[in-house]
């Protein structure tokens, strides 16, 4: 994204390359809007679509008179700047929250920078300036559906992209209003669908995915939020980084994908949003890929979370499996994989990474069948003790078997065995492996491996999680 000055006025645009296919996006609609008219009922595929806002600059603000945020009792302060670009935004200094929000335009032009058309995003949903981090647009893996973020607001409101939104209210914030993020979809066809969240709230949703997943549409969205104080509310933590979204669904609790803190390995605490602060997601090959936004945590993990098929398989394949074998061999990091990660890179597709993983996945008995998984041979490790592991444990799942015994690979041990309702025979649902030392790493890489997790409920499963957690903690040597 860039800012660019355009008659008195500052910008933000943000380009995608479309490859359309002609479908509208599935699922119950909340808030649809008609074809887009600048769009000539549809989008070209191969065009470039871009993202565009306009600051114009009449949000009210009087030097000397304006209260900011607006709507504050306590820790009120006067405005510094009028309205006017860009001196208005040295409200900033006064107001650490000041932003303005602002329309948001979508154009369509050729790759050779033709404008074919230009519209106005219907439906009350809005970027705001300073901080324009929602305008990036992803195309879904199914090429149906373009995705991005924004607020549900007016134009030239102040201070909306740190309010709290609805259902999420943290009484810290020196914000008072509310408004809710929305996800907005843009079919092939040119409709807008949008999908209302109580996450981010505090802060903002950076970008957003359409993809199918167990045969229904869902949005993957990254983000961050918290802008109060320390520690944060629940409701605010678990509605920052990585959240699951069904289309069409009124707002309700936040779902995330997954979220971390620091302490979950043993070091100091430090805010939670920040742990959880993720800006771009893409997916390839069935993998949902995250960055992180500011503040790292110096950990230094690579996780395969159900992933399938081969999740590095483009023209510089040969180079980032590299990268992935260096990351643990020559560094001595950890790799952490759930259920199907054994079902990735099937029939020799890349040895290594079979090798360093286990196997293979062969079979499985149907998802929900009642099994039972032990201790393998009453073994004793950090990861089983960490999560307290049940032992016996009785729960359901898509039980695997595997095409060879991970247990026979040096370097690997098992933690847990299983049988289940369907398959009898004992096998591998756990295991561990810890690569030698190779000349000049620092120490040899870490794996930890659990058939576990094909349905999403399972990671709502508080023993589930306290084995992964425990699983990337040993894996990224903190435990």
């Amino acid at each position: 994204m860039t800012m660019r000055a355009r008659a008195g006025a500052a910008a933000a645009l943000t380009v995608l390359c479309t490859a359309f296919v002609a479908a509208t996006a599935a699922g119950p609609a909340r808030a649809t809007s008609p074809a887009l008219p600048g769009f000539g009922g549809g989008i070209i595929p191969g065009n470039l679509l871009v993202s565009e806002s306009f600051y114009q600059g009449n949000p009210g603000v009087i030097a000397g008179q304006t209260q900011l945020p607006p709507g504050c009792t306590t820790g009120c302060v006067t405005a510094t700047a009028n309205g006017g670009y860009p001196q208005v935004f040295n409200n900033d200094l006064a107001d650490a929250s000041f932003g303005v929000t602002s329309r948001i335009f979508l154009s369509e032009m050729t790759q050779a920078g033709r404008p074919l058309g230009t519209v106005e995003v219907p439906n009350g949903l809005v970027t705001s300036f300073s901080s324009k981090s929602e305008l990036a647009l992803n195309l879904s893996p199914d090429g149906r559906t373009v995705s991005f973020t924004g607020y549900v607001a007016k134009p030239d409101q102040l201070d909306v992209s740190n309010s709290n939104t609805p259902g999420v209210v943290d009484p810290t914030n020196p914000v008072p209003g509310t408004s809710y993020r929305a996800v907005a979809q843009l079919s092939g066809n040119g409709r807008i669908r949008l999908t209302e969240t109580n996450a981010y709230s505090g802060n903002n949703g950076r970008a957003a995915i359409t993809a199918s997943a167990g045969g229904k549409q869902l949005i993957y969205t990254s983000g961050n939020a918290g802008n109060g104080g320390n520690p944060q509310p629940d409701g605010v933590i678990l509605g920052a980084g990585t959240q699951l979204i069904t289309p069409g669904a009124a707002p309700g609790t936040p779902t995330p994908v997954g979220s971390f803190n620091i302490t979950e390995l043993g070091d100091k605490a430090d805010k939670i949003g920040k742990d959880d602060n993720f800006r771009g997601l893409t997916i390839f090959n069935n993998v949902l890929y995250y960055t992180k936004g500011s503040g790292s945590n110096g950990v230094n993990t690579v996780y395969f979370l159900d992933t399938t098929g081969t999740t590095i398989d483009d023209s510089q394949k040969t180079a980032r499996r590299q990268a992935l074998q260096d990351f643990i061999e020559k560094k001595g990091r950890g790799f952490v994989g759930t259920h199907s990660a054994t079902d990735t890179y099937q029939g020799g597709a890349w040895a290594w990474y079979v090798n360093f993983v286990g196997s293979n996945f062969d079979s499985h008995s149907n998802a929900g069948t009642p099994g039972t998984a032990t201790y393998y041979q009453s073994m004793t490790h950090p990861i089983l003790t960490a999560a307290a592991t049940p032992n016996p444990w009785n729960r359901s799942e898509e039980w695997y078997t595997f095409k060879s015994k991970p247990e026979s690979i040096s370097g690997i041990k098992l933690l847990l065995t299983c049988h289940d309702n369907s398959i009898t025979t004992e096998r591998p649902t756990a295991w561990v492996h810890e690569m030698p030392v190779m000349t000049g790493a620092p120490r040899g890489g870490r794996m930890f491996y659990t058939a576990f997790g094909h349905a999403t409920s399972a990671f709502m499963e508080k023993p589930v999680i306290d084995l992964i957690i425990a699983g990337i903690k040993w894996a990224a040597y903190r435990l």
